[in-house]
C-alpha cells in the first residue's frame, strides 16, 4: 500500500518531468500507465521471497523532488575514475552533454523520450517507477566488429543539493563481433540522501564480448536501486562485476538471459558494508538454450550493524543440455551484530548439466591472527592483510587491468575505514 502523500508527490514529479522533457502524448500515456501500475502494485513487501529481508520502509518517496540539471564543474570528481575515452555523465539522474566526452565514433550515443520497456522485467515495481519518471532514455551502441580498448565510463554524480528521485534509463547494444568494456561509477557529493533508480538494458550480439562493472564508491550516501537486464546471443560473452562499498541502502539486481547457444557469463561481486548500511544483491541467470556456461563468485565483508542479502538463482530450462553453472558465496562477519542472508539456488529442468552451488559464513581465523602477531605484526595490520587477502580472490578475477587497479585501491580504503566495532 502506498500512502496518499507519496502518490500525490509521484504524480507531481511525473507532470513536471513530462513537461520539461517535451514528451509526446503517446509517451506521456505510457509513463502514466507505468505509474498507475506501480501505485496499484504498491511497494514490494516481505511476503515476496526476494524482498523478505529488505527494509523497504527506508525509502521515503514522498520526500523526493524532481531533479534539475545542475551546472557544476564535474571534472575534479570524475578525474579519479577516468583516463581518455568516452565518458557519459549523469548529474542527479539527468544526462549531461556538457560534462560528457563523446570522442570515439565507434560508440554511438543518442537520446530519446520514449520509455517503453526494452527487455527488462516491467512487472518489477521500481522498473515501472523508472519507466514513468525518467527524463529520457540514453541509447548506446558500438559499431560492427569494433574492438574498443579504452573503457566507456557511465558516471552517475549525485550532487547532494536536494533529496531527488533520480531515474536514469540506458540501453546498450554491443554489436556483432565487437568487444567493449563499461564502467558504471556512482559518485556522491554532499549529505542530502537522494534515491537513485537506474535501469540498464544490455544486449550482447552474436560473437560479441562485453565487460560491465558497477562501482558505488565509499563516500556515497542515500539509496540506490540498480537494475541490469542483460541478454547474450550466440557465442557472446559477458564479464560482470559488482563492487559495492558505499550507499546507505543498496538494491542491486542483475538478470542474465542466454538467448542463443555457446555463450558464457562470469559474474563476480565484492560487497563491503559497515555501520547501519544495507546492501542487497540479486542475480537471476536463465539458461534457456544449450551449451552455455555461467559462473558466479561473490564475497561479503560486513561490520558494525550492517546487513546484506546475496541471492543467486540459476534456472536451467528444459532442453538446455550441456549447461555448466557454478555459484559460490563467501561471507565474513566482523561483528556480532552484522547479518548476512546468503541464498545460492539452482532450478534445473534438463538432463546432462553440470551445476554446483555453495555458501560459507565465518570470521577472521583467530589462529591465523595469532600466528601473524607472533611474527611481529600488530593486530590492526594483521587484520588488514587478512581482509585484503579475502577480497583479493574476487579482485584478481577482473580481467580489465584498469578496473582491477581501481577496485583494489577502493577496496583497500574501505577496509581501512571499517570501524572494528560491533555496535555501529
Amino acid at each position: 500500500m502506498i500512502d496518499g502523500r507519496t502518490i500525490e508527490n509521484l504524480k507531481k514529479i511525473l507532470s513536471e518531468t513530462a513537461s520539461a522533457s517535451g514528451c509526446t502524448q503517446v509517451d506521456y500515456m505510457q509513463r502514466k500507465r507505468a505509474l498507475e501500475q506501480f501505485i496499484n502494485k504498491g511497494f514490494p513487501d516481505r511476503t515476496l521471497e526476494r524482498w523478505r529481508f529488505t527494509p523497504i520502509d527506508h525509502l521515503q518517496l514522498y520526500k523526493q523532488g524532481r531533479p534539475v540539471l545542475q551546472k557544476i564543474q564535474p571534472e575534479s570528481y570524475i578525474h579519479p575514475y577516468t583516463k581518455d575515452g568516452t565518458k557519459i555523465v549523469f548529474i542527479d539522474g539527468l544526462f549531461s552533454p556538457e560534462a560528457s566526452q563523446l570522442i570515439d565514433n565507434r560508440v554511438s550515443v543518442k537520446q530519446s523520450a520514449c520509455t517503453a520497456p526494452q527487455q527488462g522485467n516491467s512487472s518489477q515495481s521500481f522498473e515501472l517507477l523508472n519507466q514513468a519518471l525518467c527524463f529520457n532514455v540514453i541509447h548506446i551502441q558500438t559499431t560492427h566488429a569494433s574492438r574498443i580498448d579504452l573503457p566507456v565510463r557511465l558516471i552517475h554524480i549525485s550532487t547532494g543539493n536536494g533529496p531527488y528521485l533520480q531515474c536514469a534509463r540506458i540501453t546498450i547494444v554491443v554489436s556483432k563481433g565487437s568487444a567493449v568494456s563499461f564502467i558504471e561509477n556512482h559518485i556522491g557529493l554532499g549529505s542530502e540522501t537522494s534515491i537513485s533508480d537506474t535501469v540498464t538494458d544490455l544486449t550482447i550480439m552474436s560473437g560479441a564480448s562485453c565487460r560491465y562493472y558497477q562501482h558505488i564508491n565509499e563516500e556515497c550516501k542515500g539509496s540506490f536501486l540498480n537494475h541490469l537486464n542483460s541478454t547474450i546471443m550466440g557465442s557472446g560473452n559477458l564479464e560482470y562485476g559488482s563492487f559495492m562499498f558505499g550507499g546507505d541502502f543498496v538494491w542491486n539486481e542483475m538478470r542474465t538471459i542466454f538467448d542463443k547457444p555457446d555463450s558464457s557469463a562470469e559474474i563476480v561481486g565484492l560487497n563491503i558494508a559497515q555501520g547501519k548500511q544495507y546492501h542487497d544483491m540479486h542475480f537471476d541467470i536463465e539458461h534457456r538454450v544449450n551449451n552455455c556456461r555461467s559462473d558466479v563468485f561473490i564475497r561479503n565483508l560486513l561490520e558494525g550493524s550492517s546487513k546484506a542479502v546475496t541471492d543467486v538463482k540459476t534456472k536451467v530450462y528444459e532442453g538446455a543440455f550441456g549447461t555448466e553453472g557454478q555459484q559460490l558465496i563467501n561471507s565474513m562477519l566482523l561483528s556480532e551484530n552484522a547479518v548476512i542472508n546468503a541464498m545460492p539456488r539452482l532450478e534445473i529442468y534438463a538432463d546432462d548439466v553440470m551445476c554446483s552451488h555453495g555458501a560459507t559464513v565465518g570470521d577472521l581465523d583467530p589462529e591465523t591472527v595469532f600466528y601473524m602477531k607472533s611474527r611481529g605484526l600488530d593486530p590492526e595490520t594483521a587484520r588488514k592483510i587478512l581482509l585484503e587477502a579475502f577480497a583479493s580472490a574476487i579482485i584478481q578475477k577482473i580481467s580489465c587491468e584498469y578496473v582491477r587497479d581501481m577496485v583494489r585501491t577502493a577496496c583497500a580504503s574501505a577496509i581501512l575505514n571499517l570501524t572494528g566495532g560491533g555496535n555501529g
